[in-house]
């Protein structure tokens, strides 16, 4: 009696299972033909093109699920389903099958997308080739398997010389600057800055910034003076441990004062020839260099600190 139980219920599981594969690769009817697949839109696109964030509409993938981007009757990406809303999914290219369509993949374009096999796209290929495809999912294991994504991964940086991938930082930083008080003696003030660096050449950066404070009681007790800081810089990129990364800069740097009521006789018996030199002594125009350090705190965003012969400098960047 035990003996044909068994075997009862072994006939049931090979006439009704199905495994996930089979599930994926079973040929849909809306995904037989390239016309019956569903069509959604591109939301936005990550300036490096490997994340992208897609209308589904249909529901015709959800979270996790493998699916391939189709124009026109071209397939031209293999992607990974990341994220899903209400309306939209977060998806992550895995590998490009077509360049110049890739190309292509704007916010507002329209695509035709396969869940799962996509190997109907592919028929007129010789079976060999196909069977030779490193990125084929074959079998359930492979949906576990991350070495193909790790590979295709690396094969879309934007650029493996960069030490830094990205093309622009911004900064906001708090600094001390240099400069000198009523009694013309040496004093550091303190200043907020930004800046933004651009990445022109691989690891080379051209760097704007530009700093302003409120210095009181300067050049004399009833007077504020406005400290302004121009600097334009060139800097390069090397690899340190721990995340962090060393910006060697040399640049040429604009000190600027501003006092009104300097040298304006306001009846309070001052030296006003006196005032006005001060404010002048305190600009200058002059080369500077010293070192950037970078640390990634988390993706995008870095701890920023300068050390250099124009200021002393700290703040947060981040990378776009």
């Amino acid at each position: 009696m035990l003996w044909i139980l068994i075997t009862s219920m072994l006939n049931f599981t090979t006439a009704f299972g199905q495994s996930v594969i089979d599930e994926i690769s079973a040929p849909e009817g809306r995904n037989s033909t390239i016309s019956d697949l569903p069509t959604e839109r591109i939301v936005k696109v990550s300036p490096s093109k490997r994340i992208l964030v897609l209308t589904n509409s249909q529901n015709s993938y959800g979270k996790g699920d493998f699916i391939t981007l189709v124009i026109g009757e071209q397939a031209v990406t293999r992607a990974l389903v990341a994220k899903t809303t209400d309306t939209d999914s977060g998806i992550k290219t895995l590998k490009v099958y077509n360049s110049s369509l890739w190309g292509q993949l704007k916010a507002g374009a329209s695509v035709k997308v396969v869940r799962g096999d996509d190997s109907f796209l592919f028929r007129q290929k010789a079976t060999a080739e196909n069977e030779g495809d490193p990125t084929k999912i074959k079998d359930e294991d492979d949906l576990f398997n991350d070495s193909n994504i790790l590979e295709d991964e690396v094969a879309l940086d934007e650029n493996p010389n960069r030490v830094i991938k990205t093309d622009n930082i911004i900064a906001v930083s708090f600094s001390r600057i240099d400069g000198i008080n009523s009694d013309r003696q040496t004093t550091s003030y303190n200043q907020f800055n930004g800046s933004w660096s651009f990445q022109l050449e691989d690891n080379i950066w051209v760097e704007a910034l530009y700093g302003q404070s409120l210095i009181n009681d300067f050049p004399a007790s009833t007077l504020d003076t406005t400290l302004s800081n121009f600097e334009v810089r060139a800097k390069y990129t090397i690899s340190a441990p721990y995340y962090s990364y060393l910006m060697p800069y040399v640049g040429y740097q604009i000190l600027n004062a501003t006092s009104p009521g300097a040298g304006v006789d306001d009846g309070s018996g001052n030296d006003f020839e006196a005032e006005k030199a001060l404010v002048e002594d305190m600009k200058k125009s002059q080369v500077v260099f010293g070192i950037s350090l970078l640390k990634r705190l988390v993706p995008g965003w870095f701890a920023r600190l300068e050390l250099g012969s124009d200021m002393v400098n700290m703040g947060f960047a981040l990378e776009f």
